[in-house]
């Protein structure tokens, strides 16, 4: 649990990053994703989406729904792109390993998983919490998990 005080600092310094990008030509995911980092060293646990979602109070209705948009959009894209780089990995992945077996039994994903799939840079997870921050933002927060402790 956090303190009344380290929530009251947060909340001012999510407020101050959304009235900046209010001022500076408007909210995006950027904008929420630097709200994020601004109050957890760990931005995609759920304890601090969570903790985002209640401080996102300072949005304007229409901009909730704009980045709800935004979100919804770039996460059909990313998760597209993610299938389809996945599959075609996984296209050249076996045709490699089919060539050298003298067998038509399709191999296994640990025999032929490539060192560097996992070094790709992927943005679904960070998306993926923005969006959660996003669509708890309207709800009310649960009294039986209070954020601060006295």
């Amino acid at each position: 649990m956090r303190s009344e005080r380290w929530y009251e600092e947060g909340s001012a310094r999510v407020e101050k990053i959304i009235l900046e990008s209010r001022q500076g030509g408007g909210i995006h995911l950027g904008t929420i994703g630097n709200a994020l980092h601004s109050i957890s060293d760990d931005p995609y646990s759920e304890d601090a989406v969570r903790t985002l979602a209640r401080m996102l109070g300072p949005l304007l209705v229409h901009e909730l729904h704009a980045l709800l948009v935004e979100a919804r959009d770039v996460l059909d894209r990313e998760s597209l792109s993610a299938v389809d780089d996945a599959q075609k990995r996984l296209d050249r992945l076996v045709k490699g390993a089919q060539l050298g077996a003298s067998t038509s039994i399709s191999p296994t994903i640990s025999q032929i998983r490539s060192e560097t799939d996992l070094n790709r840079s992927s943005s679904i997870i960070p998306l993926a919490a923005l969006l959660q921050a996003l669509a708890w933002a309207t709800s009310i927060p649960n009294k039986s998990e209070p954020m601060i402790c006295y």
